[in-house]
């Protein structure tokens, strides 16, 4: 008997064992309509052709409506198309292609069958006649009213046929209680419709066996072994449930850490405050501390006076006695001294010659008064002619009487003089002020220009800083409008004009949303010094209708680039408000236009009120503000600046010679006043005629010294009287030296006794202060004379100080207002608002201190560490454990995988895939570690994620790495659903190879992998193998036992069309082997020869005209219908 033969013997005895497609039906499905049709195959492989169009895959697809659910249905699958290029509303209503809808203008689908008119019928029968067991599948379907699909599923374990048993029906609202008449139990869905003829039929639903049986209607080829593999022998499991549940635990894991983050950035803010508050507070104890040590500067320097005053008159004490004792030795010598010379003279008086010689020199020495008299009044004589300007000398009585008379009229002249000369020192001191401030001011603004690179006022850059650096804020995020515009560089004539009617606009801060509570409060509390004017700016800016015309304002300007919000806010504002035409005289234009502007700078808006302000010139630079490069502005400022400077030294100049001028005028006019005051006569200067009497009087008193005797005398006395007066200036100094230093002393005995006072009162609390004070002072404290100079010095340092720590004090206080009234007025504080308050504090009072610190300890000391216990608890007691177990879920699921490979393993190795005798193979699939790169990286980070577990107890950080490793895992799985089926499908873990290998010494001959690259006999001998016994796999077929009640039936649509007839063969040898019924559909071609060796049953679908028909056929009568298209 040859081998086609014994394959035939094979399907007429398997026919009986298993359950096998007995027959089936089908009323009102695709185009079969109003007509039940049954396609009888009696367990046996069979083969369903006919023409296309005739509706044999309308037969195949009834089938697959009765086994597999509508989400995984392949419908038409020998088409080729797309899984739904076909639908089950469609085969219910008939659908038998297209028609032009004329009014619509486009196709519609054409319908044998009405919506609510009509119900289809579907059953199949497998009988397992070895068993003598038959079961009925059946589906009842219908169009609903809103185009929803009713149907009613039927599962029974006897054979039903449609006519006999449920065709009869009156209406499609009553068909349970109709098929309860008739003994038929229905199902109220297709889960539990499945789940019964899955137990029935005796299919493993753990096996998933038709999905298989789904996916083999479609088969033609292994394109990708691998994917043929996951798809066709393995299921899929699913971790879904313990992702979900994981998903969950780590959803209120992120819950509890969120809120953990916002309690400690909560918790942050708090402590700005605090810090804030405590700042403030060391600074004003700081202020206070300093102020006692100024206070206490007094006390401090007397305690240091007194002590120094103690010693110095201890010193002054020892130097009067020492200087006693010298003025009494001084006068004792000046006496004896006076005594000698005394004697000498009452020598020189006894003679006659003696005694004339002595009223001479008494009366020299009266005319030696009476010339020093008269020299000093002609000294201030000439003095006063001097200042007044008179050019000659006064040494007669003749010009003294002419200075006398002139004396009224220069008087007079001097004072309508005086207020001429005023005027012009004051004019010169005016213009060297004028000139100072403006050269001040100028050199202000050049260091601002330096420091900031922007043409902006000083004390507008002054105050804005002020702003920043109280909030912490950075200059950039309070930006003027001014520095981020300017003129286009084409535009520069109209620089001036525009310049002026901008100049407000670009004195404006602008402020991002984000930050406007913090500055609405700083500003509101705070004395600015000056004007100020923002705006908050929304983090959109805004936008724009349209590019604004280059001959409005607005088009002139240039806005800085990558300037983000504010750019956009900017560019808004110039185009609705600064859309003034621009017209270089009040033309027509001008007049108009609804705002415009002129050169000149006169400007209307559109209120028709116009505005011209020439109080400056209008291309003035030094006024400019636009522009985020302010080098010409600097230059120019530098250059004026440099004439200003030389114009304040000569106006410097000027008014010190006004200044000469008009002091000496002063001096001339007292000059003049005193001399007429002063009434002197021309005797009172006269010193001539006393020098001529003088001289007479020498004389004589030279010729009385040249006597011997009074010669002697009068050398013993001139030599007594130097000795006298060295005696008599040595006494006095040392008597006047006493006398300084006992009012020296008594001064100081004075003080001491005030100091006493003072320091008697002094308190001990005062000696840590002392303390504090020498802490600061680094010299020693020795010389009463530098201690006021030094107290002083130390009361400036105070006052500094004290200051300093002032606006530290203010500042500090400012900004815990300015974070107080922040956090109060943020959205994600309102639910504290009972604790902190709803409204901004406006002091920073103990109580407002108090309700925000406790605030701070409630959150550091109980909510966190409440929320922290939270979520270790949650971390190492639920989410580990869910992970975990999502973990070992799919490990298990792997070690499924590995073992159902196994499992096929060993039903391919009694395959024979070579079937020569010496040259017998068998097949043995081989899985590897996936090369697809996300099924890879998610591999990892399970592995990451696991490792971070292991090490949870070593540290908060250890926990926190964990955390953020499994979240991030979750997140990334849990935002990409389908990512996610792709990585957790332990299938897609896996590549597969098709390793052929020899049953003689199993040795390797040869491996097939991904699309295995062999011819297309090949690749369907591959397929057909590894098909087959993946399906006897799912149906729990074993190749030894031929016998069992399992699951046989296989539907293949089309799949010999891609194969020869050589590899078709193999293919039903193949199926024999595992004692499968086969339904082959294939269209009527030329393959049909192949079939007839091993097909036992025949039918075929006819449709002659717009109806499908359903034949059976036996061998002969096939042969028949066959030879009518040979």
């Amino acid at each position: 008997m040859n081998q086609v033969q014994d394959l035939l013997d094979i399907y007429q005895q398997d026919a009986a064992s298993g359950y096998r497609l007995d027959y089936c039906e089908a009323y009102n499905w695709g185009t079969f309509h109003e007509t039940v049709v049954r396609a009888q195959f009696d367990g046996q492989t069979s083969l369903l052709t006919g023409e296309n169009g005739a509706g044999k895959s309308t037969i195949a697809d009834a089938l697959v409506t009765l086994l597999v659910p509508t989400n995984k249905r392949n419908y038409n699958a020998a088409s080729g198309e797309a899984k739904r290029e076909r639908s089950e509303p469609d085969y219910i209503r008939g659908n038998t292609g297209l028609i032009y809808n004329d009014q619509k203008e486009k196709d519609e689908p054409l319908y044998l069958r009405g919506d609510g008119k009509y119900s289809t019928i579907l059953l199949a029968v497998f009988q397992n006649r070895r068993a003598n067991k038959a079961v009925t599948l059946a589906q009842i379907l219908w169009i609903k009213n809103n185009g929803d699909t009713g149907k009613v599923f039927i599962v029974e374990p006897r054979p039903l046929a449609i006519e006999s048993d449920i065709l009869g029906f009156t209406s499609i609202d009553k068909i349970h209680d109709f098929l309860d008449e008739r003994g038929i139990r229905t199902c109220e869905n297709f889960k539990v419709y499945s789940e019964r003829f899955h137990r029935l039929l005796n299919l493993n639903p753990d096996r998933n066996p038709m999905d298989i049986f789904n996916q083999t209607v479609a088969v033609k080829d292994i394109r990708n072994l691998t994917h043929f593999i996951r798809d066709f022998m393995l299921e899929g499991g699913s971790a879904e449930q313990d992702f979900a549940r994981l998903k969950e635990r780590v959803r209120e894991l992120r819950e509890t850490h969120r809120m953990i983050q916002t309690q400690k950035e909560q918790l942050r803010s708090l402590q700005e405050v605090t810090d804030h508050v405590a700042r403030c507070n060391e600074a004003r104890d700081r202020k206070r501390s300093l102020e006692d040590q100024r206070s206490a500067l007094d006390p401090f320097f007397a305690s240091i006076e007194f002590r120094l005053r103690l010693a110095l008159s201890e010193r002054n004490f020892g130097e009067i006695q020492d200087l006693v004792v010298e003025r009494d030795r001084l006068a004792q010598a000046q006496a004896e001294l006076q005594a000698t010379l005394d004697l000498y003279k009452q020598q020189q008086k006894s003679s006659a010659a003696g005694d004339s010689l002595s009223r001479l020199e008494e009366e020299l020495g009266l005319l030696g008064r009476n010339l020093e008299l008269t020299d000093r009044a002609r000294t201030r004589l000439q003095s006063a002619v001097e200042k007044i300007g008179a050019n000659h000398r006064i040494d007669s009585e003749e010009t003294f009487a002419k200075l006398s008379a002139a004396l009224p009229g220069m008087a007079l002249e001097a004072r309508a003089q005086e207020q001429a000369i005023q005027d012009a020192a004051k004019s010169a001191a005016g213009k060297v002020s004028r000139l100072k401030e403006e050269c001040e001011t100028t050199e202000k603004e050049i260091g601002s220009l330096i420091r900031q690179h922007t043409s902006l006022p000083a004390d507008a850059l002054e105050r804005r800083d002020f702003i920043a650096e109280s909030l912490g804020m950075h200059n950039k995020d309070l930006p003027f409008v001014g520095e981020l515009i300017q003129v286009s560089k084409n535009h520069v004539r109209w620089t001036g004009a525009i310049e002026r009617l901008l100049h407000s606009f670009a004195l404006t801060i602008l402020v991002h949303e984000r930050d406007r509570v913090a500055v609405d409060a700083f500003v509101s509390a705070t004395g600015m010094k000056g004007r100020i004017e923002y705006f908050p700016v929304p983090e959109n800016g805004g936008s724009l209708s349209g590019k604004p015309s280059q001959d409005t304002v607005a088009g002139k300007i240039d806005i800085k680039p990558n300037c983000g919000s504010f750019g956009k806010y900017i560019a808004k504002e110039l185009s609705q408000r600064y859309d003034h035409v621009c017209c270089e005289t009040t033309n027509e234009q001008w007049h108009g236009a609804c705002q415009a502007l002129t050169m000149s700078g006169l400007f209307k808006g559109r209120s028709g009120r116009r505005i011209k302000d020439d109080r400056n010139d209008v291309n003035d630079r030094k006024k400019w503000v636009l522009g985020w490069d302010n080098q010409s502005k600097l230059q120019l400022l530098k250059e004026q600046n440099k004439a200003s400077q030389g114009q304040g030294q000569a106006a410097v100049e000027e008014w010190q010679l006004a200044e000469r001028r008009k002091k000496a005028h002063e001096l001339k006019l007292q000059a003049i006043e005193a001399l007429i005051e002063e009434k002197l006569s021309f005797d009172c200067i006269d010193s001539k005629s006393i020098l001529i009497e003088i001289s007479a009087k020498e004389k004589q008193r030279e010729l009385l010294q040249k006597d011997p005797e009074l010669e002697q005398l009068s050398r013993n006395i001139a030599v007594t009287k130097r000795e006298l007066s060295t005696a008599s200036k040595d006494h006095d100094k040392t008597a006047f030296a006493v006398r300084m230093k006992e009012a020296e002393e008594t001064k100081n005995l004075e003080r001491i006794e005030t100091l006493r006072q003072l320091t008697s009162q002094q308190g001990e609390e005062l000696e840590d202060t002392f303390l504090l004070i020498r802490q600061r002072c680094s010299e020693k404290f020795d010389e009463i004379e530098t201690l006021e100079q030094r107290r002083r010095g130390l009361e400036s340092e105070y006052s500094l100080d004290i200051e300093g720590e002032r606006k530290v004090e203010n500042a500090k206080q400012l900004a815990a207002l300015a974070k107080m009234a922040a956090i109060i007025m943020h959205d994600g504080w309102q639910h504290l608002h009972d604790e902190l308050g709803s409204t901004s504090p406006s002091e920073l009072s103990l109580e407002v201190v108090n309700r925000f610190n406790q605030v701070e300890q409630r959150i550091r000391m109980d909510d966190i560490p409440k929320n922290e216990e939270k979520f270790r608890r949650l971390l190492q007691e639920t989410v580990i454990d869910d992970f975990n177990s999502f973990y070992q879920t799919l490990q298990n699921l792997e070690q499924t995988i590995r073992t159902r490979i196994s499992q096929i393993n060993l039903h391919l190795g009694k395959v024979d895939f070579d079937r020569r005798e010496e040259q017998k193979t068998y097949i043995r699939l081989l899985p590897e570690k996936t090369k697809d790169q996300l099924v890879r990286d998610f591999r990892t980070k399970l592995q990451d994620s696991l490792k971070g577990i292991l090490n949870i107890d070593l540290d908060l950080n250890a926990r926190e790495r964990c955390f953020h490793q499994i979240n991030a895992l979750i997140e990334e799985l849990d935002a990409n659903p389908k990512q996610r089926q792709h990585v957790a499908d332990v299938r897609n873990w896996f590549d597969f190879k098709a390793e052929e290998r020899f049953r003689v010494g199993d040795r390797p001959k040869e491996t097939y992998q991904g699309a295995i690259g062999k011819s297309g006999g090949e690749k369907s001998r591959l397929a057909s193998t590894i098909l087959a016994t993946a399906i006897a796999y799912q149906y729990d077929i074993e190749i030894d036992k031929p016998h069992g009640d399992t699951f046989r039936f296989v539907l293949i649509d089309e799949a010999l069309s891609r194969i020869g007839d050589e590899f078709s063969e193999f293919l039903f040898e193949v199926f024999a082997r595992f004692h499968l019924q086969l339904l082959i559909i294939h269209p009527r071609d030329a393959k049909l020869h192949v079939t007839e060796k091993f097909v036992t049953r025949y039918s075929v679908a006819l449709k002659p005209d717009r109806f499908s028909t359903l034949v059976n056929m036996t061998v002969h009568e096939f042969q028949e219908y066959k030879s009518q298209f040979a």
